[in-house]
Order: C-alpha cells, then sequence, then structure tokens
C-alpha cells in the first residue's frame, strides 16, 4: 500500500530496511537518562531495537506504516492486529507507537498516518480499533478524534513516561458492522453502565439495563490454595479451562525486556480439594509499577474474586524494586456478579468497550476495572482542561467511581485532580 501526499512527503508500508530509522524516531522522541537503556520511562522499549522492529515487520502480527521525505524516514505507527483473544474470531487491532520527528511536526503527517493505518485494518477486517492516547500529549488523541474516534475510558496513573507516572485516555473506533451485531438481550453491573452510556451514546447505541447483583458466592467448604507456578505448568491445565470465567485475555502491546529486567510473567494456579481448578497470568511492568491480568480462567462461578484477591496479595508482597502502582482486568459487561465482587474488592470501572467481543448471540460489550494500590503517587499536571465535553463526562464518571472505591479499597487511593 502506497499512498501519495501532496508537497514533500508520503506514507507507505515499512519495511526492514527502514527498522533502524524507525528505533531513531523512538529515542529521539523518548530519550533517556545518562546510563540507562533506550526506552526506560517508555512502554515498549523494544520500539528503540531496529532488530526487534525488523522482526515485527515481517510478523504478520503487526502491521508498520512510515512517512518518508525523500529518502528520510519522519514519522513511523504501527499495530498490533491480532489483539482479541487468542484462537477467537474478536477482530480487535490495537494502534501503537505514533511518532513524528520534531521539525517535521506541526503538517499533518501524524494524521495523515493514524488515517491511512486505520483504512488498513479496515481492510483487513478489523472491527474495533484501539488506541490508548497520552494526557501528557493531546496531540494522539487529537489524531484519533480526527480518525473517527470516540472516548471509551480513562485510565488513571497508566505509565510511567519519562519519569512521571501518567494517566492515559483509551479511544475506540468500533465499525458499523460490529455496531449492528451487537446484541442488546444483556443486562450489566450499575456501575459499568454509568461509564457505558457515554461511549454507547456517542455511537447511538442503547445502554443495556442494570441490575443489582452480590458478589458471587464461594461455594466451598475449604479454603484453595493459590500458588506461583510455571508457563509450562499452566499449558497442562488450560485445555479444561476455557472461556467461563468472564475475565477477557487480550493480546495488547506488550513490553520485552531490553537491556534491563523490566517486564515480568507470573504464573499461578487455584486448588481446590487437592485438585487444580483454575490458572492465571499476569504481567507485570516494573517501570509502569502496573499488573495486568491477561488471562484467568476457573472452574466454577464464585472461585474468581478470591483468586484475584489471592493474586494482588501475591504481587503486593513480592519484592519489586517498588511497590506496584495498579492493577488491571477486562471483564466481560454481562458477568454482573464478578463485577460486584470486583467493586467489593476495590476496582473501579475505567474503559467500557461496546461491541468487543463475538459470541452466538451477537457482540458483547466489556469493561476494564482498575484498582490503584500505590499511596506514594504525585498527581502530575496535565492538560485535561483542553479535553473535549464528552471525554470530560468520561474521566468524570472514572473519577468518581474511583472515590467510590476509595471506601473500599485496603490501601489508600490517591487524588486526581
Amino acid at each position: 500500500m502506497r499512498r501519495q501526499i501532496p508537497d514533500e512527503w508520503s506514507v507507505a508500508r515499512a519495511s526492514t530496511t527502514d527498522a533502524e530509522a524507525m528505533a531513531a524516531l523512538y529515542r529521539e522522541a523518548y530519550p533517556t537518562g545518562p546510563g540507562l537503556p533506550a526506552g526506560s520511562g517508555y512502554p515498549f522499549p523494544q520500539y528503540m531495537n531496529a532488530g526487534w522492529l525488523a522482526g515485527s515487520i515481517e510478523d504478520d502480527g503487526f502491521r508498520w506504516l512510515i512517512a518518508r521525505s525523500g529518502q528520510e524516514v519522519i514519522g513511523c505507527f504501527g499495530a498490533v492486529t491480532y489483539a482479541g483473544p487468542a484462537g477467537s474470531d474478536h477482530r480487535v487491532a490495537e494502534l501503537t507507537g505514533l511518532v513524528v520527528t520534531t521539525r517535521w511536526r506541526g503538517r499533518g503527517i501524524a494524521q495523515s498516518l493514524v488515517s491511512s493505518i486505520c483504512r488498513a485494518l479496515e481492510d483487513a477486517g478489523a472491527l474495533f480499533l484501539l488506541a490508548e492516547t497520552r494526557t501528557g500529549n493531546l496531540g494522539g488523541w487529537k489524531s484519533t478524534v480526527k480518525a473517527g474516534f470516540i472516548p471509551i475510558g480513562f485510565e488513571p496513573f497508566a505509565h510511567n513516561m519519562l519519569g512521571r507516572q501518567e494517566h492515559m485516555i483509551m479511544m475506540g473506533k468500533i465499525l458499523p458492522a460490529a455496531s449492528e451485531s451487537r446484541t442488546l438481550n444483556s443486562r450489566i453491573s450499575a456501575a459499568a453502565r454509568r461509564l457505558g452510556s457515554v461511549c454507547l451514546r456517542l455511537l447511538g447505541q442503547p445502554a443495556p439495563p442494570s441490575r443489582a447483583a452480590t458478589p458471587n458466592a464461594p461455594g466451598f467448604n475449604e479454603v484453595p490454595i493459590v500458588e506461583q507456578a510455571t508457563s509450562t505448568s499452566i499449558e497442562v491445565v488450560c485445555p479444561g479451562l476455557t472461556d467461563h470465567s468472564g475475565i477477557v485475555g487480550l493480546r495488547r502491546i506488550r513490553g520485552v525486556n531490553q537491556g534491563e529486567l523490566r517486564f515480568l510473567d507470573r504464573y499461578y494456579t487455584i486448588r481446590l480439594r487437592n485438585k487444580i481448578s483454575g490458572f492465571a497470568h499476569v504481567t507485570v511492568d516494573l517501570q509502569d509499577r502496573r499488573a495486568r491480568i491477561l488471562r484467568l480462567e476457573v472452574e466454577f462461578d464464585g472461585l474468581q474474586a478470591f483468586f484475584l484477591q489471592s493474586i494482588i496479595d501475591h504481587l503486593r508482597n513480592d519484592e519489586f524494586p517498588q511497590p506496584l502502582a495498579c492493577t488491571v482486568v477486562d471483564v466481560r459487561a454481562d458477568f454482573v456478579p464478578l463485577h460486584a465482587s470486583l467493586l467489593a474488592m476495590g476496582f473501579f470501572p475505567s474503559v467500557y468497550y461496546p461491541s468487543f467481543l463475538t459470541s452466538d448471540s451477537g457482540r458483547l460489550d466489556a469493561v476494564q476495572f482498575t484498582r490503584l494500590l500505590g499511596d506514594d503517587l504525585d498527581d502530575p499536571a496535565e492538560p485535561l482542561v483542553e479535553l473535549a465535553p464528552d471525554l470530560t463526562e468520561i474521566v468524570s464518571i472514572v473519577l468518581a467511581a474511583r472515590d467510590e472505591a476509595r471506601h473500599t479499597a485496603h490501601v489508600p487511593v490517591p487524588d486526581i485532580p
């Protein structure tokens, strides 16, 4: 694919010969302190590595575009083409790493990269496009708005950007085919509905009715045992425990260690009556101080909350260089008792994904829940006053939910201006 842009530059599909120039763009945009490896303070340090970029350019799971003036690469943008759960047909893609060299900014290059990659992904069959945009630099957010994205969430203290914790705005572009096949037969929790109603209103879609629920009763007489495991042992129990717990295992872009041990994988099993009744995979970013539940499956409802709380306890007792700031988990919108369990644990809805998952009854909504763990977080001064009214409403809803969680969480929850 190649699209000519008038005057001095053009957008094209990246090739492996562009990898070093692309890595140089990321190193320029996200410099590191003396003695630190390239990429420290950026969520994906592998983008500074030309070898890794070259491999991802050849990988069907990625799509990379560049902007070029003559022989010079002046901008680039990527996407994870299969961000949905493994083995699924949810057709979710995630945009990543928009960057333009300093002297070429302000000429529409970023916007052209965003629009071009959206067209490429849509032509390839994607139905839901995700984009996590910065609050410390609103250029990416503005570009996604112009490309037809809507705000779907606000992620407090999501990443450490250039040495400080920063909030993120989650944007989504939901294709008409996804919205048209969205099921209207589900009910959700009141907490998720408050956030989802804004996102769905922007799509012209009805919000599902809410229903009251209490946390699922565990249904066991003995205390389950949660243990740290290995990826090999997890593979043994995976086949018998799939797609039951309501946890959505997204394959979003993840950081890769580059010269320092920054990203950790943690695996856990839950054992009941001497039988493994569930497993979980968690990724930890030591720089972001953030844990993401990538996957969690259990044999029966009622184990999820106990398992999640035990995992959080394990993580908080781990000897990390700094205590974790937050943990996040994505769940189906129609698993209302699980929502109640999460709320009771101090989680709150932070992202609402309309028409996100394919099911036999139509596409289902999903919700990201966040739990803030750190009590030492400084509120960064960010230009949130520049946000559009609909996004301001979403931020207000998330912060109100955070305040409600303050009364439930076992640790102090920091303020956000």
